[in-house]
C-alpha cells in the first residue's frame, strides 16, 4: 500500500465530532492519539486525521511539515491495523493530535506515532 487514499482521510464532520467528543486517547509526548470505534455497513476500514494546533505551532509551514511526516509514519506502519479490522469487520476513525512544538525532534514524534499505533492494536485485541 503505497499511497495514503482519499477512503482513509477523515473528512466527515460528524465523525470528527464525535471522535473529539466521545473518542477514547492515548497520549505519548507529543502526540495525542483518539479513536472511535465505528459499525455498520458504512463504516469500515480505517478513517484518519491529522492536526496540529495553531496554538502550539505558529508557522502554517511547519504546520504542514509536521502533518506530512506525521502521514508518512502512519503510512508505514498501518498494515498490522488494517489487516486487524478487515478480520473482525469493523471500522475505526482515528485522529492524531501533535501536542509539541516546533522544537521537538522529528524522530521522537515518529517513534510515538509508531508507539501509539502499537498501543491501540493491543488495545483493540484485548476488547474482541
Amino acid at each position: 500500500m503505497p499511497a495514503f487514499p482519499r477512503e482513509e482521510r477523515l473528512k466527515e464532520k460528524l465523525l470528527i465530532a464525535r471522535l473529539f467528543a466521545k473518542g477514547k486517547h492515548l497520549a505519548e509526548f507529543p502526540i495525542r492519539l483518539l479513536w472511535v470505534e465505528e459499525e455498520g455497513e458504512s463504516m469500515s476500514g480505517l478513517k484518519v486525521l491529522f492536526s496540529v494546533p495553531k496554538k502550539k505551532v505558529r508557522k502554517a509551514v511547519d504546520r504542514n511539515k509536521i502533518k506530512r511526516k506525521m502521514r508518512e509514519v502512519y503510512r508505514q506502519n498501518r498494515t498490522e491495523l488494517k489487516n486487524m479490522l478487515t478480520d473482525r469487520k469493523k471500522g475505526l476513525v482515528i485522529g492524531f493530535v501533535f501536542m509539541g512544538t516546533t522544537t521537538t525532534p522529528a524522530t521522537e514524534t515518529e517513534s510515538k506515532i509508531i508507539l501509539t499505533l502499537r498501543r491501540l492494536q493491543e488495545l483493540n485485541v484485548k476488547t474482541v
